[in-house]
């Protein structure tokens, strides 16, 4: 069922009518003038909602949830909210598990919603995309537990959050063995990332950490697994991230930008043996990595360099013996001719 456009400033007492105990799918947008969602969590049977571009609704509390137990919508798979420019908070009773089976969950733009209900320990995707949220939503508290418990494994396998700027923390106390993707963009206020969420076997692929500015981490090993990753203007965590990229055989695309960094260091850039594609965008680096170095990524075939105003040298670039494509953009301090890499 969809809701376009709806005029009323209350929900449309039907939507509350038992023959909709059947609902399977509810899409409600573009109704401006809508200030309290309808009591949703009265359809059982619902596992598809989206939430659209409501200007007016600014709370969404216990009362969408209805007032029978099990509270919360026990059948929903999807959940996405988007445009809801003024909803501070999205709440529910405390301590419920209010989605037990919600797969996908996805927020965009809602500038000033800073909190979430629990989302279950079996989400599989979450995309958060231009919200105030201070934390991504967790599980449940299944109560205190010691430094020396078996860390909860998330099963997250896709977990994208950009342009949030009050977000400080992220999946504390959990583990991510099944997470495939993982891309983290313009969070200015997150601080930490926990180290030891990725020493266990993953399956990780994707790495993207970009614009994180306070970003800080310890000595972190990423998994094998990864295949592509992009990193910059990520303050003191970009050194021990680039040395996070040791020994990744895997790896097969490479995007630095705006990386701090002057020079980067041999000794990880030559174990990536698998690259076929790295792109340098806005970086501090005043060289390239060696001939030697570059001799060794027998796979690479592209190469862009993009707005590198410090590097003021080619040099070592002829080390590449499979290149096929080069592409070097705004880099003006360059002075020196391309080598000959015939």
């Amino acid at each position: 069922m969809k809701i376009q456009g709806y005029p009323g400033s209350r929900s449309p007492c039907w939507l509350e009518i038992p023959k909709l105990i059947t609902l399977t799918y509810l899409f409600i947008c573009d109704c401006k003038r809508l200030q309290r969602l309808p009591p949703i969590g009265q359809l059982p049977s619902l596992q598809y909602l989206y939430i659209i571009n409501l200007e007016s609704v600014d709370l969404v509390d216990s009362s969408f949830f209805g007032s029978e137990k099990p509270y919360g919508l026990q059948s929903l798979k999807v959940l996405e909210i988007q445009d809801m420019p003024i909803c501070t908070e999205w709440v529910g009773p405390e301590g419920e598990n209010l989605f037990p089976q919600l797969d996908t969950l996805v927020v965009r733009d809602c500038k000033v919603l800073r909190q979430l209900p629990n989302i279950p320990i079996s989400i599989q995707h979450v995309e958060i995309y231009n919200a105030g949220l201070h934390a991504i939503p967790l599980p449940p508290s299944l109560g205190a537990s010691s430094s020396s418990s078996p860390r909860l494994g998330l099963s997250l396998s896709k977990l994208t959050i950009s342009c949030c700027p009050d977000l400080s923390t992220l999946w504390q106390g959990y583990s991510l063995l099944v997470l495939e993707e993982l891309s983290i963009q313009q969070c200015a206020s997150l601080s930490y990332l926990p180290e030891d969420s990725f020493c266990s076997p993953s399956a990780l692929k994707t790495f993207d950490i970009v614009k994180c500015r306070n970003l800080k981490t310890g000595e972190i090993r990423l998994p094998p697994t990864v295949r592509y990753f992009t990193l910059g203007s990520c303050g003191d965590a970009e050194t021990p991230l680039i040395y996070s990229l040791q020994d990744l055989t895997s790896l097969t695309r490479l995007f630095l930008d705006g990386c701090a960094m002057s020079l980067l260091p041999s000794k990880v850039f030559a174990c990536l043996t698998g690259l076929t594609s790295v792109v340098f965008s806005d970086c501090a680096m005043t060289s390239l990595p060696s001939a030697q170095d570059f001799a060794r990524l027998t796979n690479l075939e592209n190469l862009d360099i993009w707005d590198c105003k410090e590097l003021l040298s080619l040099d070592g670039i002829q080390g590449l013996g499979s290149l096929t494509f080069l592409v070097i953009i705004g880099c003006d301090s360059l002075v020196q001719d391309l080598p000959d890499i015939s």
